[in-house]
């Protein structure tokens, strides 16, 4: 079994669509296994799940959530170009059946009003906290419906035989975004059992409430959160997390020229940098690999041919640093070291630089920077690094 989770952030048109299914029959002829299987985990599509929590702010407005509804249906009725008649028309219905669910969903909210809020001492406003929280997660996880949806009715469009899942039926969780993995694991391990294709799609971000079934999520960015839970309880033999970047970087690419691509991490140097706040891949992701050695891919969606970054639970440490970039009133660089460094020293090189150190410890050091110096600090890191390593060579200005 394999794992591969297609975001959002890539599912934005017909053509994307058409280039997960190339990545998908890719795979399946250059296989030698003749048994392998994959299971697609999909993210709504583009922006879907932001404009779905817009319309639940404007339940009150029925003109703003008709402008927002309406745009959302006819883009993801814009994706289904090139589907031939019988498929077109099947996926069309979903569409309509879903948004029809929208609205029904939000007529419910709208009857409850949202002028009571959660009190230990109003039970009753406590009563409809709950059923509006219940409401509101049935909307904001249509977009992995709509979008697993439209996959589906993709593959076979294409030839490729499938099988569509309702990741709910079998991601169990606590109503706080926890994961009750006994139950999960029984729950995934019962409906694979049953499954016919070797081809599985399902939604990421959807979860069931362990006791009441009722739709719950797996909170923000939890799409590759369920790609690692399957990947976890299926033993799956690699995991995929398709992306809109070539791999793990080792700095922000936005903010960074010259920046590094990381071919191989481990997950604790990966949970690290997803702590800091690099948004790839969220910290929750790496939760369920803490106790197996299930190699994880960051790949471009974009390229093929190019490797990705590889994770694994032991990997050789990155050479040499991680760049974590925030701004606040100033511009701040965490520079996080996965190896001993001197201190002193570097302080003597960012000073050569005209770079002021705002904080250190044992394993980084915090940059403070304005406007004026942002575009060369990437360029200092590197030259105060590679003077460290070449036994404190001058750095030449």
């Amino acid at each position: 079994m394999e794992i591969f989770k297609f975001g959002g952030s890539i599912l934005q048109d017909a053509k994307s669509l058409q280039r997960a299914c190339a990545i998908v029959n890719s795979e399946l002829q250059n296989n030698n296994n003749s048994d392998l299987r994959i299971t697609l985990v999909i993210s709504a599509f583009a922006k879907t799940t932001s404009k779905l929590n817009q319309a639940c702010e404007e339940f009150r407005d029925i003109n703003d959530i008709a402008k927002t509804l309406y745009s959302l249906c006819d883009f993801h009725i814009s994706c289904l170009e090139g589907l031939k008649p019988t498929y077109y028309n099947k996926a069309l219905e979903n569409i309509n059946r879903i948004f029809l669910q929208i609205t029904d969903t939000l007529s419910a909210i709208e009857v409850l009003g949202a002028d009571e809020f959660p009190s230990h001492h109003n039970l009753n406003a406590n009563l409809k906290h709950e059923k509006r929280s219940q409401l509101y997660n049935e909307i904001v996880t249509k977009g992995e419906y709509l979008a697993s949806k439209i996959i589906y009715y993709y593959f076979l469009n294409n030839g490729i035989k499938c099988q569509w899942l309702e990741a709910a039926n079998f991601i169990k969780t606590d109503g706080q975004f926890n994961v009750d993995d006994n139950l999960t694991r029984k729950c995934i391990k019962k409906v694979f059992a049953k499954a016919t294709e070797k081809i599985i799609i399902t939604q990421g971000f959807v979860s069931s409430n362990k006791d009441t079934n009722v739709i719950e999520t797996l909170g923000k960015e939890g799409s590759d959160y369920s790609a690692t839970i399957l990947g976890s309880f299926l033993d799956a033999s690699k995991i995929v997390l398709w992306k809109d970047v070539n791999g793990i970087m080792d700095a922000d690419p936005y903010y960074f020229k010259n920046t590094n691509q990381y071919s191989i991490l481990s997950y604790d140097n990966m949970k690290t940098i997803s702590q800091l706040g690099a948004t790839v891949i969220h910290p929750n992701t790496l939760k369920p690999l803490k106790n197996k050695n299930i190699p994880l891919y960051v790949r471009s969606f974009n390229d093929m041919n190019k490797p990705g970054t590889l994770i694994l639970k032991d990997a050789p440490l990155p050479n040499p640093y991680f760049v974590y970039f925030s701004k606040k009133c100033f511009f701040f660089i965490k520079i996080i070291f996965w190896q001993n460094y001197d201190l002193d020293f570097f302080k003597i090189l960012f000073d050569n630089e005209g770079i002021i150190i705002d904080e250190a410890s044992d394993h980084f050091i915090t940059l403070k920077l304005d406007d004026s110096n942002l575009g060369k600090v990437k360029d200092s890191i590197d030259r105060c690094w590679y003077a460290y390593k070449n036994h404190h060579t001058k750095i030449l200005s």
